[in-house]
Parts: C-alpha cells; sequence; structure tokens
C-alpha cells in the first residue's frame, strides 16, 4: 500500500480505538503517523517524509535500512514490535508514545498483508509472506479506502 493509506489506515484505527487526534497532543498524533511509515524504511523510496525533514546524517542513517534488508522483509514483521518497543521505552523514554508508534506500525503491517504480496509476518520464525490478496498496491481499490477511511474519521470524531 502507498503512504497515504497507511496513515489513513493508522488515523482510523486508531479513533477506533477512542483515540481522538483533534483534540490529542499534536506530538502524539505526528508519531502515530510516523509509525504507520516506519515499516517502509526498508523501501529506498519509502517513508521519504520520515527522512525528508531529518539533518542530512540522520537522513543517511534513515536510509540503512533500505540498504540491509528487502523491502517487506524483517521491518514488516509483528516479531519486529517488542525490541522497538523496548528499545523506545527503556532507551528514550518514550513509552508514553511508543504504543502510538507501535499501533501504527501495526496498522501498517496488517495492510500490506491483504495486499498481493503479503508481508513475513512472523519473520525470523516464518521468513514465508502471509496474507490475503485482496488489494493490489496503488490498485483502484486502495484509492477507494482512503476518502472512506478519512470519511469515518471524520464521521467518528463528530459522534
Amino acid at each position: 500500500m502507498n503512504g497515504k493509506t497507511h496513515v489513513a489506515l493508522g488515523v482510523a484505527a486508531a479513533v477506533a480505538l477512542g483515540y481522538d487526534p483533534l483534540t490529542a497532543p499534536l506530538v502524539s498524533t505526528v508519531v502515530l503517523v510516523a509509525g504507520t511509515l516506519l515499516p517502509d524504511l526498508d523501501h529506498r523510496n519509502g517513508a521519504s517524509a520520515l527522512r525528508r525533514p531529518l539533518p542530512r546524517p540522520l537522513q543517511w542513517l534513515a536510509r540503512l535500512p533500505a540498504v540491509v534488508f528487502t523491502h517487506r522483509g524483517p521491518l514488516h514483521s509483528l516479531l519486529i514490535l517488542p525490541p522497538l518497543l523496548l528499545v523506545a521505552e527503556h532507551v528514550f523514554d518514550f513509552a508514553p508514545y511508543g504504543r502510538m508508534a507501535a499501533l501504527g506500525c501495526v496498522a501498517h503491517i496488517l495492510a500490506d498483508s491483504v495486499t498481493i504480496t503479503g508481508v513475513p509476518l512472523l519473520w525470523p520464525l516464518l521468513k514465508r509472506r502471509l496474507g490475503l490478496p485482496l488489494v493490489r498496491t496503488g490498485g483502484r481499490l486502495e484509492r477507494a479506502i482512503i476518502p472512506a477511511l478519512i470519511g469515518l474519521v471524520i464521521w467518528k470524531g463528530r459522534s
């Protein structure tokens, strides 16, 4: 799926769980959105919205996963989340926002699991890609999802 779809799905998932991006602190929404893009750091053109605002040395560092991993590889595994959360919470004292980033990552991984390519949900235990091949990345169905999710978020926000 494309970045816009991942962001829309991540925000919609958060709203479905009771999160209100209009009244929540801006930083938590930014972290949620960053989490929705984080798994695509393994793609050389993916997650550019995460890389662009960084200083040059950090931009180079953020490109490293695309050099080391294949796209939809280890960063698209649900098993990568616990170590990332541990680092976020204990090394960077990022506990309040680690869950928002994790929610964004999970939304991303589950969204990619319904594409034709699938994802290695349980890497490294199972390297085979799993999923339901329902959506073609960039296809008509994906393009229809975004406005529907934005409408859902707006509707849910008003109720």
